[in-house]
């Protein structure tokens, strides 16, 4: 076969460059095999059911009979996600000392699952709840539980299990899993438009806007990205130094506003109230709770060089106009009567890149419902909102657009409370698209309402082109 289990007890064996000795009552169970000769498919969802296992064990050393009854594992490839259901029983019935530990999670966020042949669910996914003799686990007990794919096609699953009790004690076991059957995840995007998920190659460019207190925006030039079937949403992302943006373990983060286009451009945002993204800061990697706020993303083909040189060559300004983009979802105070914008939608706008002279221009148009309560009642209208650069002040640097400092209005008004940016690059193997993110806040409190940043990001096209010494 490909999978090989069983006990190790009563004696010495090495652990690493330990040697560990075991009495008669002292077990640990392993299970090894062999790699598996293919992954399935990135669009299955793949179900595992128990075939064989070791007898659960104490790690007390008692003898009290234990049975894994029960561990199928669902893993659903296009999602990036695990379910698992587990049941144990400790003792019996006759001797009144039974127990009956049920574990059963769904949707677990595994994002990347589909590129690797292993996954390990930690304390805080997974947990048993017990009932009969032992009270220990009535409120639950954590449960770790790691499973790696082997033999032909992945037809078998190796897995280890550990439900953790009070004071140390554990009840654990490994058992081999056999492939009970596969379907595929129903997809809602065009397959002509999706941009292929590549999991182990940073061919792709990217910019991630974080909105809320403390949010920026952050331009990555070499990344990788493993896309949801399903919807298309990014599960996450890895740069050509490690770093990471996506769905943190634990709870799946949806994607909103989740958009391919012309297998060139993706864009969309992981939202949640309760659920975290992995998200790089200058301190490093941090789990970070979204509480309803977003993690905007737009990702892409970079803009082959020799496009944008044959561009400036020829002396070519190109314009860009708008095809789709996220909504932004903070709040932001927009004068001093009690007047809030909530998230914004880009309705037009236009990118226009003067390729001889390595510099942009931007505009972009947002419509913003506005809740009033200067009347001491709640009012809903919409309110257009502009971002504009002065001229062409954007700089394009290597395929990367950057406009430090936008202009804002709301409703043909200049805010000069208000401050904004962008950040962009240049996508498509003929410079043919434009990834952008922008921000926009005021600088300091209005009314009763804190000022948080609004960001977003934007997707534009290719829409015209002129000579630049013909402006």
């Amino acid at each position: 076969g490909n999978i090989a289990m069983g006990e190790m007890t009563d004696g010495t064996f090495t652990y690493g460059n330990t040697q560990v000795t075991l009495g008669s009552n002292q077990y640990v169970p392993y299970i090894i095999g062999a790699y598996p000769t293919a992954l399935p498919a990135s669009n299955l969802i793949v179900s595992y059911g128990l075939q064989n296992a070791t007898r659960p064990r104490l790690s007390s050393g008692s003898d009290i009979a234990a049975v894994l009854n029960q561990l199928d594992v669902l893993l659903n490839l296009g999602e990036g996600t695990v379910g698992v259901n587990l049941r144990v029983t400790l003792g019996s019935q006759s001797t009144g000392n039974l127990t009956v530990y049920n574990a059963v999670a769904a949707n677990i966020s595994r994002p990347g699952l589909a590129d690797a042949s292993s996954f390990q669910l930690e304390e805080g996914e997974l947990v048993a709840v017990g009932s009969g003799a032992d009270s220990h686990c009535d409120s639950g007990c954590q449960v770790v539980l790691a499973g790696f794919l082997s033999g032909p096609n992945a037809e078998s699953m190796g897995t280890s299990y550990e439900i953790r009790g009070a004071q140390g004690s554990t009840l654990a076991g490994v058992a081999l899993l056999g492939q009970t059957g596969s379907t595929p995840v129903t997809s809602t995007v065009n397959e002509a438009d999706r941009l292929p998920s590549i999991g182990d190659d940073t061919v792709y460019r990217g910019i991630f806007a974080l909105d809320g207190l403390g949010g920026d925006l952050t331009t990555e030039d070499e990344l990788t990205a493993r896309f949801d079937f399903s919807n298309g949403g990014l599960q996450r992302s890895i740069t050509s130094d490690l770093h990471y943006y996506g769905r943190a373990s634990g709870e799946a983060v949806p994607v909103a506003d989740s958009v391919h286009h012309k297998q060139t451009l993706s864009w969309g945002r992981w939202t949640s109230t309760n659920g975290s993204v992995l998200n790089q800061s200058p301190d490093g990697l941090e789990a970070m709770p979204l509480l309803d706020r977003s993690l905007h993303y737009i990702v892409g083909v970079p803009a082959a060089t020799t496009a944008m040189t044959a561009y400036k060559d020829k002396g070519l300004t190109v314009s860009y106009s708008l095809i789709g983009g996220t909504q932004t979802s903070s709040l932001l105070a927009v004068n001093g009567s009690g007047a809030a914008a909530l998230g914004a939608v880009p309705k037009s706008g236009t990118v226009m890149i003067d390729f001889m002279n390595s510099t942009a221009s931007m505009a972009l148009n947002l419509i913003s419902p506005i809740v009033d309560n200067s009347s001491g009642s709640d009012v809903l209208t919409t309110t257009p909102i502009v971002l504009a650069s002065n001229g062409f002040s954007g700089t394009l640097n290597a395929g990367n657009l950057n406009f430090d400092s936008l202009g804002v209005s709301f409703a043909g008004n200049a805010c000069a409370a208000c401050s904004g940016k962008a950040e962009g690059f240049v996508a498509g193997v003929n410079a043919d698209m434009v990834g952008l993110a922008y921000q926009y806040t005021v600088s300091g409190p209005v009314g009763n309402i804190a000022p948080a940043p609004m960001t977003g990001v934007a997707g534009f096209e290719k829409s015209g082109s002129f000579p630049t010494n013909s402006l």
